[in-house]
Formats: structure tokens, sequence, C-alpha cells
């Protein structure tokens, strides 16, 4: 999130090996899905979403753990 290299993150399409290719994208999609189902009003969270200006502060208020333990054996 603070780098600079996006390589291994974004843009790999066919390129990637023994991962999934562009998981940033879905990462990015699980912390704005965290934000909008967290949100009371989900028009502004929408305007949030399109509109983000600090990334850190973001993720802080999506409630996004990162923690897939949950999610193990569905």
């Amino acid at each position: 999130m603070h780098g600079h290299d996006a390589s291994h993150w974004l843009y790999q399409g066919d390129k990637s090996v023994n991962r999934p290719a562009d998981l940033g994208y879905y990462i990015g999609y699980e912390i704005c899905k965290a934000y909008y189902d967290h949100a009371r009003d989900k028009r502004t969270a929408v305007h949030d979403i399109i509109n983000i200006t600090d990334a850190d502060a973001f993720l802080g208020a999506s409630g996004y753990t990162g923690n897939m333990s949950s999610r193990r054996g569905q």
C-alpha cells in the first residue's frame, strides 16, 4: 500500500505464476465492500469510495482486517 512497485499486485494478467493475477484489484474490492457494508448512509459511502483521498484513513474506516481465517472451509 505504501510502496511504489505494484508489479506483483496489479497489471499482471497472464504473467502471474503460482498466485492469482491482479490480486490488488480483489483486495481493493474487499476493502470497499467492507466500507460500504459498515456504512449507515450507503449513498455517502459510494461517494466516499469514488473520492478516496487518504488510503490509510479509508482502510481504517472500512473495518477490513484482511483476516481470511473466518472464510476457511467455505
